[in-house]
């Protein structure tokens, strides 16, 4: 299962956008002249009060449509929509309000907020860089966000002392103690960032952000009923924060989890149906349920909106790989890895859609750093093995196969890559009886039969390879490659009508076969 970013990185933020079309239409079924300004601005604020944003997005909507150019009604629109989870939205109407007049020391916090709910931390380090405003609690709003994107970017000092000039400023500013606590944390002082946040809970218990991270001190620690708690505190503050759901939904599918990951994806979806990060969840919990059709179209969404999405690419990566699109993964996957050198699934993903373009140097390259854990992780020392396989080293391949059957010689694929390792050392009869073992582990799968066909074909044994490819057309007669194969060797042994008789099957199984 593609890992996760640690907890304790910056929360992975909101790029959706609600649809205004659909909003439009709710606007005039609710009849928007029927009250003045003042009418649905009270009604707003109320609905804000519940912290129900989106139904104040409709009424605040409502009065863009008696007030177009008021700037309070951009600005409270623009607040509301970043709620609502429309970071997009909510930066075009908070810009808005400082054309049409509203005052840019209190604007700017917002839009830099929406900035960082995008991951538009480089927009964020620009426009935050020398801010223009007297008032002491909006410059440390200012940079705070500016923390925050340092942070994001890996400049862990920077953002440590933004967030020191933020508190300066305003000792209150929450972004810039959950900043605070979050640099303490990823420097391993995990005492003073518990005490940081126990204190801002104390003082503050709507923080939605300064939850999250309790719940990640809390999961590092190994509570994790004591971190889905802090979750659910999470949610209870920001209804419609997809945060706190991105965050669990995770680590629920990592521990099996699947019945409660569900549960609490269908909550994500009715509190913010159209959020990327909605997509993503959606991606993953269908990835590991097996649908992998749906996982692709979904997290295709995402990377579409997110391009730059580690945790997307990741998941885009594992999917277009087990559908065959390696290229895809590659592309994919290459950034993951250049971000995050340490993060072993994505090294382990990017070598194997690389061997199995071909590149087996370059996925030997990419592999090198896991090979120490090959001897504890099976996979590692399976893909090792037939890296080597694929560069021509056939010993220290069947090296690696050996010390996986000494553990369970029963391993399928530990029996295939000795039988290839062993053909490839020209011992064939060994290679063959380790194929045998493999076809009979698993005798509803071709592999085994097709690498020994291959390599009966290569050493012109047309009898034998017949007899083979016969056998196996009959156990698999609804098998487009058993059917290939078949096709293959009467070909090779000048049975034209037949051979083109189980091409034509084996395209009818499956039309894409080449």
């Amino acid at each position: 299962m593609p890992p996760e970013k640690s907890p304790l990185a910056p929360p992975s933020h909101v790029r959706a956008r609600l649809r205004v079309a659909a909003l439009a239409v709710t606007v005039l079924l609710t009849g928007c002249w029927g009250r003045d300004l003042d009418g649905y601005l009270e009604s707003a604020r109320g609905f804000l009060a519940k912290k129900d944003s989106p139904a104040a997005v409709v009424e605040l909507m409502n009065a863009l449509m008696v007030a177009p150019e008021s700037p309070e009604v951009r600005f409270l629109l623009g607040t509301a929509m970043r709620d609502a989870g429309d970071p997009i939205g909510a930066e075009v109407e908070l810009r808005k309000s400082i054309d049409y007049g509203y005052p840019a020391a209190k604007v700017m916090p917002e839009i830099l907020a929406a900035l960082l709910d995008q991951g538009a931390y480089a927009k964020v380090l620009k426009e935050s860089e020398a801010p223009a405003v007297d008032d002491a609690k909006a410059q440390a709003a200012i940079l705070a966000a500016r923390g925050d994107a340092l942070l994001a970017s890996g400049q862990r000092p920077d953002a440590a002392t933004a967030y020191t000039q933020a508190l300066l400023s305003d000792p209150d500013n929450t972004r810039a103690r959950v900043g605070e606590a979050r640099v303490a944390a990823l420097a391993g002082d995990t005492a003073k960032a518990q005490q940081v946040v126990s204190a801002l809970l104390a003082r503050d218990p709507s923080v939605t952000d300064a939850w999250l991270l309790q719940a990640a001190l809390l999961s590092s620690k190994g509570d994790r009923d004591g971190a889905r708690n802090a979750y659910e505190k999470a949610i209870d503050a920001a209804p419609y924060d997809v945060k706190a759901y991105s965050a669990l939904i995770p680590i629920l599918v990592q521990e099996g989890q699947m019945d409660e990951a569900a549960r609490r994806f269908t909550a994500m979806k009715k509190a913010a149906p159209k959020a990327i990060p909605t997509a993503y969840a959606d991606a993953l919990i269908s990835y590991h349920k097996g649908d992998k059709e749906h996982a692709r179209t979904a997290i295709r969404r995402v990377l579409k909106a997110a391009p730059g999405d580690e945790r997307a690419r990741l998941l885009g990566g594992a999917v277009e790989h087990d559908f065959g699109s390696y290229a895809l993964a590659i592309k994919l996957l290459e950034p993951v890895v250049a971000g995050n050198p340490k993060q072993a699934y994505a090294r382990r993903l990017l070598a194997s859609a690389l061997l199995r373009s071909g590149k087996g140097a370059d996925a030997q390259s990419v592999l090198a750093p896991l090979i120490d854990a090959a001897n504890t992780d099976p996979g590692i020392a399976l893909l090792a093995g037939q890296v080597a396989l694929s560069n021509r080293a056939p010993e220290a391949a069947l090296a690696r196969a050996q010390g996986l059957l000494a553990k369970d010689e029963k391993n399928l694929q530990a029996l295939l890559l000795a039988g290839r390792a062993l053909l490839a050392l020209g011992r064939v009869d060994e290679g063959l009886a380790r194929l045998d073992a493999a076809a009979a582990a698993q005798p509803d799968q071709p592999a085994a039969d097709l690498v020994a066909i291959e390599a009966l074909l290569a050493q012109r044994k047309l009898d034998a390879a017949r007899a083979r490819a016969a056998k196996l057309a009959e156990r698999l007669p609804n098998n487009a490659e058993s059917q290939h194969a078949l096709g293959q060797v009467l070909r090779a042994s000048g049975d034209a009508p037949g051979a083109r008789a189980a091409f034509e099957k084996a395209l009818g199984l499956s039309p894409g076969l080449t």
